[in-house]
Formats: C-alpha cells, structure tokens, sequence
C-alpha cells in the first residue's frame, strides 16, 4: 500500500512537467554585447585586483555581493528578459552572471568609496550616502543595458508604466533602482558582520515599534516592486493599497519574519550566525508554505504568463504547489531576513 501510495504520488507530482518557456530570451551575441561582456569582465577584474592590496578578503566579500544580486535576479526573473549575452553567460533561463557581476562590483565600489571618504559617518548615514549612489548607478547601467536590447520588461511588467521615460528607460526605475539598491546593500553588509566576525549585541526586546516598521516597510516596498509577477484576487476590497498589493499578505509575511526570527532566537541564539540564518529561513519557509498554498488553491494567489511560462509543472510535495514557488520563499526571505536583520543590528548596537 506504501509503495501504491508513493507512485500516485510520484506520478501526480509530475503529471504536467514541461519544458519551461524561457520568454523572449535571445542568447546569440551582438557586436554592443561583446564589447558590454568584455568590459564588465575587465572592470570585475581590475578591481577585484586594486582593492585586493588593501583588502584581503576582497574576493570573499565579491562572492557575498555576487550571491546577493543573484538571488534577486532569480527571484524577479519573470519580471524582465536578459538576451545577447552569449549563450555562454546565462545560469537558469535568462539569468546572467555577466549582469550578476556588473551589479556587484558597481555596487562594492560604491560601498568602499563611501566607507572611505566617511569612516566616521554612523553606520545609517553611510548607508543612506550608499543608498543614492547606488541608485544613480544602477538607472545608469539599467539605461545601457536597455540601449544595448539586453534588457527588456514582460508585458506585466509594461502593463504599469504610465509612458514617461528618463533616456529611454521608463521613469519607474526610480522606484526599482532603490528598492534593489536597498536590498542587495543589507544583504552583504549584514553578511560581512559575519565575514569580519564582528560582535554584536542580541536585542532582549523581540517586538519593537521601531522593529516591526522596519519589517514593514521592507515587505511593502519589495511586494510593489514585484507586483506584476502574481495576482492577488478576492480580498477585501479596503485591503488593497497598490493595484493588487495587499495590507493582508504583506502583514502575513511581517508575522511569519517575526515568529521564524523569535522561534530561533528563543531557543538556537547561541548557534553560529550562519546557521541561526538557515534555521530562520527554513522555519520560514515551513510556515509560509501551506499558506501560499492554500492562497493559490483557493485563487486568492494567480501568477501572470510569464511566471507560468517558466514553471516546469512540478508541483511540490504535500502542497499541490508549483516547486517553483517552494524555492521562491527561501529566496525571498534570504533577501529580506539580511535587509531586516541589518537594519536591526546597526540600530540595535548604534554602529
């Protein structure tokens, strides 16, 4: 009876695979491309290089931004088509560790410059310096990338832009540039704290104001910028605040940051911080889970076209899920668990 069990089982969990559709995708170089491949190469390589003689873990901490960028690249995928690039540069549909390394090493260039013209600074205000800076770089390489035709944005994603334009790339990057910004910059500080062993101080009080803001608005300002990967239908009509985003979801996410972080922090503090940060995201994921679930049985959770078209069709065990979206929650609470953290310990410990 097991064994009959395991084979319906087995077979309904991949009764509908397919090949994913892996959008508008074109891998084939241009002469713009290689030159764009080249440089970023190059830059990743010179700087890694100069700053290798005042930081030895330059490379390490390379990795953490790299993986940072990464994440979030996978994450929002359906959100955009990265072509041109080679077929050599891509690492899952149309994910690119060309772009992936462009971002990074923009982004720890800002980080050191700023660290070293203000080492004095408070630890808030260098990030917020990092915060604008980083913006403006990343609308200026989001502008190459467009003129290039590397970059281009789903229809869902096109649906929301109102038609205003700054150098030909549409005005809401204004809004995506920080809120990536802010996010890939609290996830590798938050890690060099690691990296660099630094002491930190545990906070007593689990359930702030100051806490539960900070939790609040990283949810909020990320779930606007990826709206137009899923549909949220049939909640209360008072409980929208952005097209389709929802006070209901984006406080159910808040909640289950809050009980994984406190479950953990009640009984594993004293673990090591890396592992402390697994046992966050996986309990997160186990409370997450069935809720997401349930939300898409029920048709409160619809994802657009060019989410589904990169679904293989397996659903995930127990949970009559794409397997695509059990691997999206750890992503989005490996993004949003460093922000948070982050913002935590640099207030908590007043660095």
């Amino acid at each position: 009876m097991v064994i009959t069990a395991l084979k319906k089982w087995n077979h309904h969990m991949f009764e509908n695979f397919k090949i994913p559709n892996n959008c508008n995708c074109v891998k084939e170089l241009t002469t713009g491309t290689l030159v764009f491949d080249i440089v970023v190469l190059a830059a990743v390589i010179g700087g890694l290089y100069l700053l290798r003689k005042s930081d030895p873990k330059i490379f390490k901490r390379f990795l953490i931004m790299s993986a940072g960028v990464l994440i979030f690249e996978v994450f929002t995928a359906p959100m955009w088509d990265n072509s041109h690039l080679g077929a050599y540069a891509y690492v899952y549909l149309d994910v690119s560790w060309i772009l992936t390394f462009a971002w990074a090493i923009l982004f720890i260039g800002v980080i050191r410059l700023v660290d070293n013209l203000w080492p004095e600074w408070r630890e808030w205000k260098r990030f917020l310096v990092c915060l604008v800076m980083a913006t403006g770089v990343a609308v200026i390489l989001e502008i190459i990338v467009l003129q290039l035709s590397i970059r281009t944005y789903s229809p869902e994603v096109q649906e929301r832009f109102y038609g205003l334009t700054l150098l030909g790339a549409p005005l809401e990057i204004l809004y995506f540039a920080p809120v990536f910004s802010s996010l890939i910059i609290g996830f590798y500080k938050f890690w060099n704290y690691y990296l660099d062993e630094i002491p930190l101080v545990p906070s007593r009080k689990k359930v702030t104001v100051r806490n539960f803001i900070i939790a609040l608005l990283g949810v909020a300002f990320f779930e606007i910028m990826i709206e137009p990967m899923v549909d949220n239908e049939n909640f209360p009509s008072w409980s929208y605040y952005y097209y389709d985003v929802n006070i209901v979801l984006t406080l159910v996410w808040v909640l289950v940051i809050w009980l994984s972080t406190t479950l953990i922090d009640r009984f594993f503090i004293h673990l090591d911080m890396l592992l402390v940060f697994v046992l966050y995201v996986s309990v997160g994921t186990v409370l997450y889970m069935p809720i997401e679930s349930w939300f898409i049985r029920n048709g409160y959770r619809v994802y657009g076209e060019s989410a589904t078209a990169n679904f293989t069709g397996i659903q995930a065990p127990y949970f009559d899920a794409p397997v695509e979206v059990l691997f999206a929650i750890p992503l989005y609470l490996m993004l949003m668990l460093s922000f948070i953290r982050y913002g935590r310990i640099i207030m908590e410990n007043k660095l």
